[in-house]
């Protein structure tokens, strides 16, 4: 088959990118900006599946102008994919979807309102396997979207279901690793002491920080009515659900705070990051935020999120039985 223009050169970005660099992220934003340009659109971006919410993961503008609103609720996420999943239940063939700002579709509506200064949109699902997320362009001027403009977007999503599945798998290689090295670091520390354990604890952290690729962390240990963050000389009422990290700690889930979040700790600075419990058989023992990432700061990968969890879970274990292994 014979791709637009346009599509053919977003896809030889990407595969350029990877072939010669093994460069995901560097693909993905050579490609949106091919779309940027070609089809001059104010703004083109990935929504990708982050945790159990939608995330903007890479992004390029025509003004300069990112998005306000980085994230959606997991309710509003499940509406957006299963309106989508609808319009093609056998997964056969991607329908890009176009949407306008004054005939709203009520499954998109949180969406819309997140852009107020765009007057249309158009979308393709990125569906493989797994429902990654979407590829979206938007103009802020009324626009009846081409033949060409639909089936380019189609055709390039196409291609990042595949990419995208080839780098999780390239990602879960490096995370098992990661993991492992952790884990075994994680089960050498020494908790045993009462007077010790707070540092002990904090090198575990430090240590899934890393793992993670985040570069900031902080470390707060429980009782029954407050975490105490020792470093720090701080503690938080449990209670206290306006503290994020309370709120975690009671919720016993972790959670995901992006860049510009109102919820999010003060002392994430801005930047993404996410706030993971302590918990082994049901018992709170401390909770620990980690934020400022290496690779980038608008979103927590979902790759970096399941490490995150499953080495907590071995750090929660060996700090509720005192060291034990």
């Amino acid at each position: 088959m014979i791709y637009p223009e346009t599509a053919q050169k977003a896809i030889n970005e990407i595969t350029h990118a990877i072939r010669t660099k093994n460069d995901f992220d560097a693909g993905f934003n050579r490609a949106l900006e091919t779309l940027q340009k070609g089809f001059d659109v104010d703004r083109a971006f990935l929504l990708q599946v982050s945790g159990d919410q939608l995330t903007i993961t890479h992004e390029v503008t025509k003004h300069s102008e990112p998005c306000s609103r980085k994230s959606f609720t997991a309710r509003e996420s499940t509406m957006m994919i299963l309106t989508m999943l609808s319009r093609s239940p056998d997964g056969e063939k991607i329908h890009a979807l176009s949407l306008n700002r004054d005939e709203p579709d009520e499954s998109f509506l949180p969406y819309l309102d997140s852009f107020q200064e765009i007057s249309s949109h158009l979308l393709a699902e990125i569906r493989g396997q797994l429902f990654p997320g979407f590829l979206i362009i938007q103009s802020r001027e009324r626009r009846t979207w081409t033949d060409e403009e639909k089936t380019s977007l189609e055709k390039i999503s196409e291609l990042l279901a595949v990419i995208i599945s080839m780098w999780f798998d390239q990602q879960k290689l490096i995370s098992d690793y990661m993991v492992l090295e952790a884990q075994s670091k994680i089960a050498s520390l020494d908790l045993g002491s009462k007077e010790t354990l707070p540092g002990e604890v904090s090198k575990g952290v430090a240590l899934i920080a890393n793992a993670c690729q985040f570069t900031d962390f902080r470390l707060y240990l429980s009782d029954e009515k407050y975490l105490f963050d020792s470093h720090a000389n701080e503690q938080v009422e449990l209670a206290d659900s306006s503290n994020p990290f309370a709120l975690v700690s009671t919720l016993k889930r972790g959670s995901i705070f992006v860049s510009g979040s109102l919820a999010a700790p003060v002392c994430f600075a801005g930047t993404t990051g996410m706030i993971v419990p302590l918990v082994h058989n049901d018992i709170l023992v401390g909770t620990f935020g980690i934020w400022n990432s290496k690779r980038h700061n608008s979103y927590v990968s979902p790759q970096s999120r399941e490490i995150a969890l499953t080495l907590a879970d071995k750090l929660a274990e060996r700090i509720a039985t005192k060291g034990g292994k």
